[in-house]
């Protein structure tokens, strides 16, 4: 999926929502579908209130959206992420901005601020969810 700019007004209306950013140490994990811990984040008054970080060994990745539902996530911050967990994840009614990189909190912030994009990862006008055909080669 593409680096999708509607995130700076997606939660304009909303008081409250929680964020989860997959995370490595301190960064946003490479992979959402690999990663072992999760940053989550709730966000009242555009103000982070409370963060916790959640360790989902044993989830499963196509499990993945509904235990973000059943956690209360509204939207998921990541780098990459597989066009099948994208479309769950987007199906169960979840924001998704990917192909975000660097620190965690950072990104939370920014998202907040509305200022995401400049932690993007450039990617081509495609996204990363297409077939590549190479005719053979």
């Amino acid at each position: 999926m593409a680096f999708n700019l509607q995130y700076k007004i997606y939660m304009k209306d909303k008081k409250c929502y929680k964020i989860a950013v997959p995370i490595f140490e301190w960064r946003v994990a490479p992979r959402l579908d690999t990663a072992e811990k999760m940053l989550f984040a709730t966000v009242e008054d555009g103000k982070v209130v409370d963060e916790e970080e959640v360790r989902i060994v044993g989830v499963h990745p196509l499990n993945i959206a509904h235990w973000f539902k059943d956690e209360g996530i509204k939207v998921v911050i990541c780098c990459g992420v597989d066009c099948t967990c994208s479309s769950l994840l987007l199906e169960s009614g979840i924001d998704l901005v990917s192909w975000i990189a660097g620190n965690a909190r950072e990104a939370i912030r920014a998202y907040i601020d509305g200022t995401l994009s400049s932690m993007a990862i450039p990617v081509d006008r495609f996204g990363s969810c297409r077939r590549r055909f190479r005719g053979g080669r």
